[in-house]
């Protein structure tokens, strides 16, 4: 097969497997366990195509001509494969993890549906080369994910991914808006060699930030992260684990692509648009962290968690260093490993113990001690403690905004980290160390399953955080020095 058939099976194979489970997974429940073979089939094909993007060709190619309405482009390059293959490892474990969590949850076939529908549409952004073909992805991704939100259809569910599905909306007419922009002043929005703004004008300008706003509401920056906490916190743990560890890379995708492939740095920097960018990372770290800090809701604790560490990949994009870029690239899967284990792990915790506030999952350990154990190399991960794979993000981070003589990024990363202790480090003690008596209302073969899944992740922590020549940090260099064109 080509590159440009593989690509085409990966990303229909998805919305395949979501069409048949929707016809027949209710007469045959052993059919849930398809979406994460699935997964696992499309991971070892991006594999494939990864160890063969190199010698073909980048050029985007058109999938699909509308005539005059337009021509949709994709490609396989360096970043999207290394997006892909992120989407697809954390996709797997997810999955895995629900076929065991929702056999029993009546809404399982249309949970299923929806997770295979917005793992397509994040493959999608991963190869999307062109801004409208990013556009339409992002659509079918806000429509697909919002099934996610509302799975229960309670009062709040449905609240939440009201809020979630208005905001992803409104997100994508910014996109749709500024890629009109481009198209009506520069003729193209088609993804080239070279950035198709290099010198600034007013319309570049507002397209910039409506740009800034589209993308930043998806990574779920500050002020724009509202949908975020209530989204997580009204999905059941697989989904959240996808919101969190996948969907929220989108956006950084998006913004990766309009900072290297839509404008110069001469053109970003006019209007303020790169110090905007900035100081919006760095409020959403302390604001994500300080978020994290005042909740005792588990899943809201890491809902607003993902809002700092997403700002750390934010303040990568900003440091003019290619440590600093690569620490950001490299933290896409970093925090995809660390948050999917940690919202897995947590799903477990609440519905073995009936309880969602941190307060309560004392003493879990002596009855969970996998499930347990991963929450704990996760959260310690998050902190950023060696040898674990958050600690090489930070250090990455941490050696850019040095050498970019940006004393203030390591401020930041010293302050978040800081808070990160202040809000993992009881719940780790409260499980590990304290008593409970109350018995577990779990069967004991689905703990056996669930815990195969998040202790999988927790391995992958320790493995990919022993030093820096490992796979993902090996391919998120290889996608900064393709995207400096360096490669």
């Amino acid at each position: 097969m080509t590159v440009d058939q593989i690509m085409i099976f990966v990303l229909a194979a998805p919305f395949a497997g979501a069409l048949l489970l929707g016809l027949f997974v209710k007469r045959h429940p052993w059919l849930r366990w398809t979406p994460a073979l699935l997964s696992a089939g499309m991971f070892l094909a991006n594999l494939n195509l990864y160890g063969r993007v190199m010698e073909d060709s980048l050029t985007p190619f058109p999938w699909v001509s509308l005539g005059s309405v337009g021509t949709f482009y994709l490609r396989a390059d360096p970043l999207g494969i290394y997006f892909s293959l992120v989407i697809c490892g954390v996709g797997f474990f997810a999955l895995f993890y629900a076929a065991v969590f929702l056999q029993r949850n009546v809404s399982s076939p249309s949970f299923f549906v929806a997770m295979l529908t917005s793992l397509g549409s994040c493959l999608g952004v991963a190869y999307a080369g062109d801004l409208f073909t990013l556009y339409i992805t992002f659509e079918v991704l806000a429509i697909s994910s919002y099934q996610l939100v509302i799975l229960d259809r309670t009062p709040f569910s449905m609240r939440a991914g009201y809020r979630y599905l208005v905001l992803s909306l409104m997100a994508g007419l910014a996109v749709l808006g500024a890629s009109l922009l481009i198209n009506a002043n520069i003729g193209t929005v088609v993804f080239g060699e070279n950035p198709l703004i290099t010198e600034a004008a007013s319309w570049s300008i507002g397209a910039f930030y409506l740009f800034l706003f589209g993308f930043g509401l998806k990574a779920g920056m500050f002020p724009l992260h509202i949908w975020l906490p209530d989204a997580h916190a009204s999905a059941p743990a697989p989904a959240s684990a996808i919101l969190s560890g996948i969907l929220l890379k989108c956006g950084a995708v998006g913004l990766l692509r309009i900072l290297f492939h839509v404008y110069s740095p001469e053109a970003q920097a006019a209007g303020g648009g790169m110090t905007t960018l900035t100081v919006l990372a760095v409020a959403s770290i302390i604001v994500g962290s300080l978020g994290a800090l005042m909740r005792f809701e588990l899943k809201r604790l890491l809902a607003y968690s993902s809002i700092g560490q997403m700002g750390y990949i934010l303040m990568g994009l900003t440091i003019k260093h290619p440590m600093a870029l690569t620490a950001a690239v490299f933290h896409m899967s970093t925090h995809a490993i660390l948050k999917s284990c940690l919202f897995l792990s947590a799903g477990t915790l609440i519905e073995a113990s009936g309880k969602k506030d941190t307060r309560d999952l004392e003493g879990l350990a002596a009855w969970l001690p996998v499930t347990t154990g991963a929450f704990s190399v996760a959260a310690l991960g998050m902190i950023g403690i060696p040898p674990l794979n958050g600690f090489i993000s930070k250090f990455y981070l941490g050696l850019g905004a040095a050498g970019a003589n940006m004393k203030w990024g390591l401020a930041v990363l010293m302050i978040s980290s800081f808070l990160n202790v202040l809000y993992y480090s009881p719940i780790v003690v409260s499980l590990l160390w304290k008593k409970r008596e109350q018995p577990l209302s779990i069967p004991k073969e689905r703990l056996q399953l669930t815990g195969l899944a998040v202790g999988f992740l927790a391995l992958a922590c320790i493995i990919f955080g022993l030093g820096p020549l490992n796979a993902p940090f090996v391919a998120a260099q290889k996608a900064c020095l393709w995207l400096m064109g360096g490669y």
